[in-house]
């Protein structure tokens, strides 16, 4: 790839930065400038004004989008991340649905102080460390006929910051911030590195799902694992595991 530097008429200069020649009649196609955008619905990011440009052609855009608004995710394929692929926080009724999410360097989606968060019909595929990871204070979190797949299998390459590493799915927290009112229901968990479903809190369900391939990792963990809290000091109550299958 090559910085154009300057255009005039059907001329671009640039820096030439490869080691293959151009030859006329090739072709090429330019990329990162908000002038390539011809289509509705496409976008810009701009990464020194950290702002989002829409494409709406000739049709009369809102006045403002507030970025910040957006939370409902629908029908869309995010692959690769260095960090956390998708990130959640102090935000409510947040939705992924229909979604596929690849290759995460740390967590597919990360999550803390939610309140009525679903994920939904969505693919997880190949995370370093979590899956699905909503970390405190989560309060009515739906993780709901979902498929997830190949997580935390490379030893080393977890998250050593956080408790929980290389799980399927996980909710925790401690205390005051453990979230409460979770549903795990309908998902197809497998090849995992540590626990398939791990969680904490008060009023948890986890319905119907099938966790196979679990601490291919690491060991003391389990299909299904739940727990009293980092210090084994609170007692839950309104937990329930039902209709599931675990295999090993």
């Amino acid at each position: 790839r090559s910085i154009i530097t300057a255009h005039s008429g059907n001329t671009l200069s640039y820096n030439f930065q490869t080691d293959y020649e151009p030859n006329n009649g090739f072709g090429y196609f330019i990329q990162n400038d908000i002038r390539t955008l011809d289509k509705i619905g496409e976008w810009y990011f701009n990464s020194a004004t950290k702002t989002v440009s829409l494409f709406y052609g000739s049709q009369t855009p809102p006045p403002t989008i507030d970025i910040a608004t957006i939370t409902s995710l629908e029908n869309l394929n995010f692959k690769g991340s260095n960090g956390n692929l998708l990130e959640f926080g102090n935000q409510q009724n947040a939705l992924v649905k229909n979604c596929a999410l690849k290759f995460a360097g740390i967590d597919a989606v990360y999550g803390y102080s939610l309140i009525n968060f679903t994920i939904q019909n969505s693919t997880v595929n190949n995370a370093n460390n979590n899956g699905i990871y909503m970390e405190y204070n989560c309060k009515f979190t739906n993780v709901i006929y979902d498929t997830i797949k190949n997580i935390g299998l490379f030893i080393g390459m977890g998250d050593a910051i956080h408790y929980n590493t290389f799980a399927g799915i996980s909710v925790s927290g401690s205390g005051a911030n453990a979230s409460i009112n979770t549903t795990i229901q309908g998902n197809v968990i497998d090849s995992i590195g540590y626990n398939g479903i791990a969680f904490i809190g008060d009023n948890a369900l986890v319905k119907n799902n099938f966790v196979s391939n679990f601490c291919m990792s690491k060991d003391d963990g389990g299909g299904i694992y739940c727990h009293r809290g980092f210090a084994n000091t609170y007692n839950f109550s309104g937990q329930k595991i039902e209709g599931n299958i675990v295999l090993d």
